[in-house]
């Protein structure tokens, strides 16, 4: 998720609209691609990934947060994992979706929130922080 995006529309162009969302997403399908995950669907100004295998699929995340720092918005984003179903074709509706939806409408800029998971699952390097530290 783009933080302040509509802000942003607000007092920029069109243009600057646009082109920080072409760069967005050009980063999030060149990460998903790599990292072998994928992007399940687009969300306006942010992006649901998904992955078979969690590592991966966490790291695509963080990597995008880090990757995209600098630009005009910061990102944050939420991870959740299980079971959810799909309704015509992209539609991702369950605990896991609603749970990633609200850690990242919590998430500070830059920020990637996450519960339940272990510091090992994150690719090396990753700062980490428990609750409450």
């Amino acid at each position: 998720d783009l933080c302040g995006f509509t802000a942003f529309m607000a007092t920029h162009s069109e243009h600057a609209a646009i082109d920080t969302i072409r760069r967005f997403r050009s980063l999030a399908r060149a990460l998903t691609v790599r990292r072998g995950v994928r992007v399940a669907k687009w969300l306006g100004d942010g992006v649901m990934i998904i992955g078979v295998e969690v590592g991966p699929t966490i790291a695509t995340a963080v990597e995008l947060i880090a990757r995209y720092d600098g630009r005009p918005l910061a990102l944050r984003g939420g991870v959740a994992h299980g079971q959810v179903l799909i309704v015509d074709v992209d539609d991702y509706i369950g605990r896991p979706a609603n749970l990633a939806s609200r850690l990242c409408q919590t998430a500070r800029p830059g920020e990637l929130l996450a519960v339940g998971y272990h510091a090992s699952t994150l690719p090396p390097g990753s700062p980490c922080t428990a609750p409450g530290a």
